[in-house]
């Protein structure tokens, strides 16, 4: 699935003001970025990327050119070669749709409102008529005149944006709008914080709950949801099948009990518990204690962390983790037997 899009979503500043939305739609070779990366240009600001450097510069400008001029297409599409004339060593070509958005567009609204419920969709695009692009749920497929073009990206967790032609000719880029997994993050004090920033840029639904809502920053970080819970243990029986859960509170009594809720629940797709090996041997043995099932405490990660990053400090034991919950994140997208991969 596609994550550049969903992520722009998720960021408060994004559709509230005219701009450009700028997508990656083919790509033809090597390039810096893969299909559905975007990014959403306004006369003084860029939000999301399509990879840097001299392609995304150039599109930036053509994307403020089209502003300044009030062009009056709602999509076209462009080519760059990167190698000869942007000078880029990728050496491929990429093909770029732009799209006009109004302020508040009544797309970003479904969309937003699609992946609040944690509803499927696929996005529509026409780079050669007037219309904007549609969001195309299961609930309208039937009725949709591009419904044939976007079942299979409906149905599939593996689906990938890109450009298609449907019957006639006629040029479509359909991108399928998939909720992202979810995480639970308990803790918010310094690894914590610093894993909620680090997490924002990457492709999970993250919940961040803690107790102790004066640790909270007064703007969270985009895609990131705070939860000042009274008892955070019970947030774990909200948690759709599949979470992703990360344990660092800073009680120990509060990690085991959350630590057990989610073991036994077993229907996680991930959980790391922040600690020492002693920390997670105390642990393995008020399991055994409680009778929680071995098949799940086998999979409880303790400590946490992808080796070779050995600092301590919390910046750097937000980066070891949360390479290794992408990691696990995309193991599972590739087992199309896992519903919400």
């Amino acid at each position: 699935m596609t994550s550049g899009l969903q992520t722009l979503l998720e960021n408060p500043a994004a559709g509230g003001a005219a701009g450009v939305l700028v997508s990656v739609a083919r790509v033809r070779g090597s390039a810096p970025r893969e299909n559905g990366a975007c990014m959403l240009v306004s006369a003084d600001a860029v939000t999301g990327t399509i990879g840097g450097g001299a392609l995304e510069y150039q599109a930036i400008a053509a994307a403020r050119a089209a502003l300044r001029e009030d062009r009056p297409e709602a999509a076209w599409l462009r080519d760059y070669p990167l190698g000869p004339a942007l000078g880029q060593c990728c050496g491929g070509v990429v093909t770029l749709l732009f799209e006009r958005v109004a302020p508040e567009a009544a797309w970003i609204a479904d969309c937003r409102r699609a992946l609040a419920r944690g509803e499927a969709g696929v996005l529509v695009a026409s780079p050669d008529s007037g219309q904007p692009r549609r969001l195309v749920t299961a609930a309208g497929l039937d009725s949709d005149p591009d419904a044939a073009l976007a079942r299979p990206l409906l149905t599939d967790p593996d689906a990938a944006a890109g450009l298609v032609t449907a019957p006639g000719g006629a040029v479509r880029y359909l991108e399928p709008l998939l909720p992202h997994r979810p995480l639970y993050l308990f803790g918010a004090g310094h690894v914590g914080a610093a894993l909620a920033r680090v997490l924002s840029g990457l492709p999970f639904r993250t919940v961040w709950v803690d107790a102790r809502a004066e640790l909270f920053p007064p703007q969270p970080p985009a895609g990131i949801h705070i939860a000042a819970a009274p008892d955070p243990v019970a947030l774990v029986a909200e948690a759709p099948p599949g979470s992703f859960f990360l344990v660092m509170t800073h009680d120990h009594g509060l990690d085991l009990e959350l630590c057990t809720a989610i073991l036994r629940r077993g229907d996680f797709a991930h959980i790391g518990l922040i600690g020492s090996e002693s920390k997670r041997a105390q642990f393995l043995r008020r399991f055994r204690e409680r009778g929680v099932p071995q098949d799940a405490v086998d999979r409880l990660v303790c400590p946490i962390g992808i080796g070779g990053i050995t600092g301590k400090a919390p910046g750097q034991i937000a980066v070891a983790v949360a390479a290794e919950v992408e990691m696990r994140r995309e193991i599972l997208c590739s087992d199309k037997t896992l519903a919400g991969s």
